[in-house]
C-alpha cells in the first residue's frame, strides 16, 4: 500500500511538471511580438519545404518553436537556409544533439530548444575532414565534430556546405570586381572634372584617395 502511493504521488509530480513545462511554454510564445511569431512560422514552412520528414519527427511544438525562435536571432538580412539536417555535435567538452543549417552566408549549429548555438561564416571554415560518420570542421580557432546517422547523410551535409562555400565565394569575387569598375570609372569622371578646372589638383587627389580607400 505504501509502494502503491509513493508510486501515485510521483505520478502526479510528474504530470504537475508536465503541465506547468506547458503552460510555461505556451506563456513564453505568447509573450513574443506578432513579428517574432510569425517569423518562426515562416521560418517552419521554410524547413518543411526542405525536409518535410525531419520536420514530422521535431519535438513537441514549443520545444521546435524555441530552436526556430535561436535560428531567427542567427539569421541576417538576405540569408536563406539551403539545407537542414539533424545531428550531434562533439567538442572536447561534451556531445549533443543538434540542428545543422547551411543557410547562403554560412554553417549554422544550435541545439535541442536553441541551446550551445554555433555560427560559422563561409570564409572562416578552413578545412572539411571525415571520420566515419562525422564531419570535422576547422575554423582556425576551434575543430570539432558533427555526426550524422548516416555515411548518405555525411556525404549530403559534406556536398551542401562545399557548394555553399563556393557560391558565397564567387559571389564575394563578383561584389569586389564591381566595386572596383566602379570606383574605376567615378576616378575616370574626377580625372575629366580635374582636367576641364572643376577641381583643384588637391580636391581630385584627396576624392580619388578615398575612392581607392574603398577596394583596400
Amino acid at each position: 500500500m505504501v509502494i502503491l502511493i509513493i508510486v501515485l504521488i510521483i505520478v502526479l509530480i510528474i504530470v504537475a511538471i508536465v503541465v506547468w513545462s506547458k503552460k510555461s511554454n505556451e506563456k513564453w510564445y505568447n509573450n513574443l511580438s506578432e513579428t517574432e511569431r510569425i517569423k518562426i512560422k515562416e521560418l517552419e514552412i521554410r524547413l518543411n519545404e526542405l525536409n518535410p520528414k525531419l520536420v514530422q519527427k521535431k519535438p513537441d511544438k514549443y520545444t521546435f518553436y524555441k530552436e526556430l525562435y535561436a535560428l531567427s536571432k542567427h539569421l541576417i538580412k538576405d540569408e536563406e537556409i539551403t539545407f537542414y539536417i539533424r545531428a550531434g555535435h562533439s567538442t572536447s567538452n561534451n556531445t549533443e544533439d543538434n540542428y545543422v543549417y547551411v543557410t547562403n552566408k554560412k554553417l549554422l549549429i544550435i541545439g535541442i530548444s536553441g541551446n550551445n548555438s554555433k555560427s560559422i561564416p563561409f570564409e572562416k571554415i578552413n578545412s572539411i575532414d571525415t571520420d566515419m560518420f562525422s564531419l570535422i570542421i576547422n575554423d582556425g580557432s576551434t575543430a570539432f565534430k558533427i555526426a550524422l546517422a548516416s555515411k548518405e547523410n555525411l556525404i549530403k551535409l559534406r556536398e551542401e556546405i562545399n557548394k555553399g562555400m563556393e557560391n558565397h565565394k564567387n559571389i564575394s569575387i563578383h561584389m569586389t570586381q564591381t566595386t572596383e569598375k566602379d570606383v574605376a570609372d567615378k576616378i575616370a569622371r574626377l580625372q575629366v572634372l580635374y582636367e576641364e578646372g572643376v577641381l583643384t589638383e588637391y580636391e581630385f587627389n584627396m576624392k580619388k584617395m578615398e575612392l581607392l580607400d574603398k577596394v583596400k
